[in-house]
């Protein structure tokens, strides 16, 4: 696979996982799962981290013309690919497996609140690691 279409794969991908996790959060909040300080709080957790990778995709599809054609030739390894988009869906089935357990007590939206941490950097360090390989 191209490294162009990686990419666009790839920014795909994320963006869908990170609005399922969103769309779940407001689901679950609509359905009366949380309450609205939980859900300001969990979204407080889960939205930011992905706008500072997010802005690196993006300026590279602003600046797409400046990158070299040979660049966007080269093939992506196997490897690369599966870590690449499975990492996403990972991340998805994760934070939402996580988001399902609806907490009655406030100890237990702490806890809450600390595995969807722990799920957010973890999917950081994979961003980290895949913008800067194939965004570069």
């Amino acid at each position: 696979m191209q490294k162009k279409v990686f990419r666009q794969r790839l920014l795909y991908a994320m963006l869908s996982a990170k609005l399922t996790v969103v769309s779940w959060t407001l689901f679950m909040w609509l359905t009366k799962g949380y309450n609205f300080s939980q859900l300001k709080e969990i979204l407080f957790l889960v939205v930011p981290l992905f706008s500072a990778n997010l802005i690196i995709m993006i300026q590279y599809y602003l600046d797409n013309e400046k990158i070299a054609a040979s660049d966007n030739e080269d093939i992506v390894p196997s490897p690369v690919r599966i870590v690449g988009l499975v990492g996403s869906l990972l991340y998805a089935f994760y934070m939402i497996g996580v988001l399902s357990m609806v907490p009655g007590e406030t100890d237990a939206f702490n806890d809450l609140k600390e595995m969807l941490g722990w799920g957010e950097i973890l999917f950081g360090v994979y961003l980290g690691y895949v913008v800067k390989a194939v965004f570069k």
